[in-house]
């Protein structure tokens, strides 16, 4: 039941979506990757789909729009948004440079139990916020957050911030 609705709601409204999506996105293809990461999102949070409280466009629209916000903190994260001006950055500053500092991370997670290093990876590397995680997970939101601030406070102390 749950594809037979999406996949009529996606039949019908796509285009329009799309076209929603296109200024915020920043191009077409972007706009499909947020539309497509929001399917797969409705999909996996069909069970919190009420009909009697929310009709299935404004239910879906919370999840596009959540979407194309991760999409566009994911592009700032990484440096798309803005053109990177050497004269800001004095490598002095930094005592290890970026890709080490990375693979250092990855490896305390690595460190970690394997339930805290699906939180860490979920929050860090997906994006997703504490609510997010508690709803795909058994964890509850109060532990994920807590996870994530022990991770953070141990990186800020090993690596300066």
């Amino acid at each position: 039941m749950t594809n037979t609705i999406l996949a009529e709601f996606y039949k019908e409204r796509r285009e329009d979506l799309l076209r929603r999506l296109n200024y915020g996105a920043g191009s077409p293809e972007a706009a499909e990757d947020v539309l497509q990461e929001a399917f797969v999102r409705a999909l996996i949070y069909w069970d919190t789909f009420n009909p009697e409280h929310k009709e299935l466009g404004a239910w879906f629209n919370t999840i596009m729009r959540n979407s194309l916000r991760d999409f566009k903190r994911e592009e700032w994260l990484f440096g798309m948004g803005e053109e990177f001006d050497e004269e800001l950055c004095d490598p002095q500053e930094m005592p290890i440079n970026e890709s080490e500092l990375v693979k250092k991370i990855y490896e305390l997670v690595d460190d970690k139990i394997a339930d805290h290093q699906e939180i860490l990876l979920l929050y860090f590397e997906k994006h997703y916020s504490p609510k997010d995680i508690a709803n795909i997970t058994e964890f509850k939101v109060k532990t994920i957050k807590q996870v994530v601030w022990r991770f953070k406070t141990e990186v800020i102390e090993r690596y300066g911030t």
